[in-house]
């Protein structure tokens, strides 16, 4: 392999995340998720796969090679196949901004053999560790493996080339993080929630570098015609979220402003959130800024406030690419409702598993906006 493969700076106008961490933390999961979001956000999006599961996959094994052969043929396919697709990207006709989704990357060998050979392959290359291989990485998303914080989720049958114990993944996992550590971009998502807010935190780490539009919340509301009905819903689909307590210090025609306790069901940690929303001239869209409060201040406006406060239990669930809030309200009224989030107000996607059967659409009905609902009740 010519060494300057490496150093020719083919993702220039290309955004290269890798995401990376032990084994079973949903890596795959989060690829997909955020690959469709990207390509709703108008982004030209591709991905790489796996490098050394494909290549234990057609019997190119570790066990038949040295640590220092078998890593290095990682290394060479690994800056191969990013080249290609970043060549793939730039070639487009397209003025979309382009994307390229690492599951898994070159520093990932250094978790596996000790840095001495590590150095050796990068040397041997004739390239620097730090110039010519972290600077091709826009992002680095860790995300720890289940067996750290969600041992019960921890499985291997999901994956043949996967034969980790618990405590290996968890030491592979240590391993992976130290060595993406010096990346100036790598964030490191753990357990502390839900696998479903897990994801979240992750896109929200793609959100920072990407810029993915949100300034403005885009949604379809739909009211469920049984209370009962989305009761059990929820706990037949085994759905996670949180609990959220609200309390709004201001309702007007022009701006909303409100606080919220947000308290995780699974791991019940808690956040203090204050919200501003104000009302744009398209349906179904209201611009929307949030700031994080310390919980005195969130007394302080809860106090403050002269409307009754709501609290609901929030669920969340994902399917054919979108993501499906559910509301049940407990006060002051109850009621049910299915938000679905929209990157355009043109979409009107049908609700999953058998909900169409049991709501109605209300999307921009001001009787079914939390804030009139409060206000209607004060």
């Amino acid at each position: 392999m010519n060494p300057t493969a490496i150093k020719t700076n083919v993702n220039k106008d290309v955004n290269v995340i890798v995401v990376t961490g032990g084994p079973c933390a949903g890596k795959t999961a989060l690829i997909n998720r955020v690959v469709t979001l990207l390509q709703r956000h108008d982004f030209a999006v591709a991905t790489l796969s796996e490098t050394p599961t494909g290549l234990i996959r057609s019997n190119i094994t570790p066990e038949n090679l040295t640590d220092y052969d078998f890593q290095e043929l990682i290394i060479r396919e690994q800056i191969r196949k990013e080249n290609i697709r970043c060549r793939g990207l730039l070639k487009m006709n397209t003025d979309k901004e382009r994307v390229l989704i690492c599951d898994r990357a070159i520093f990932d060998s250094l978790a596996y053999v000790e840095r001495s050979i590590f150095e050796e392959i990068v040397a041997d290359l004739g390239v620097s560790a730090n110039t010519d291989i972290l600077s091709r990485y826009d992002l680095v998303v860790h995300m720890v493996t289940a067996a750290n914080g969600a041992k019960e989720h921890y499985t291997t049958e999901n994956n043949t080339a996967r034969t980790e114990s618990p405590e290996e993944a968890r030491q592979l996992d240590k391993a992976t993080k130290s060595a993406w550590s010096s990346h100036r971009n790598h964030r490191v998502i753990d357990n502390s929630t839900g696998f479903t807010e897990k994801v979240m935190r992750a896109i929200s780490a793609f959100n920072r570098v990407l810029h993915m539009p949100n300034a403005r919340e885009k949604e379809r509301k739909h009211l469920v015609t049984d209370y009962g009905f989305a009761e059990e819903f929820v706990d037949e689909h085994n759905l996670s979220g949180v609990e959220l307590v609200q309390a709004y210090t201001k309702i007007s025609a022009e701006v909303e402003k409100r606080v919220r306790r947000r308290k995780g069901m699974e791991t019940g940690e808690v956040e203090y959130i204050k919200t501003t929303k104000r009302p744009t001239e398209d349906f179904g869209e209201r611009g929307e800024t949030s700031e994080d409060i310390t919980k005195s201040e969130f007394r302080d406006e809860v106090n403050e406030s002269v409307y009754p406060g709501m609290v609901k239990d929030r669920y969340y669930l994902y399917a054919e690419g979108y993501r499906f809030v559910i509301d049940v309200i407990k006060e002051p009224v109850r009621r049910a409702y299915v938000e679905v989030e929209l990157v355009s107000m043109e979409e009107d996607p049908a609700l999953p598993l058998g909900l169409n059967k049991h709501t109605r659409q209300v999307t921009g009905e001001k009787k079914h906006k939390a804030a009139e609902i409060v206000r209607r009740n004060a």
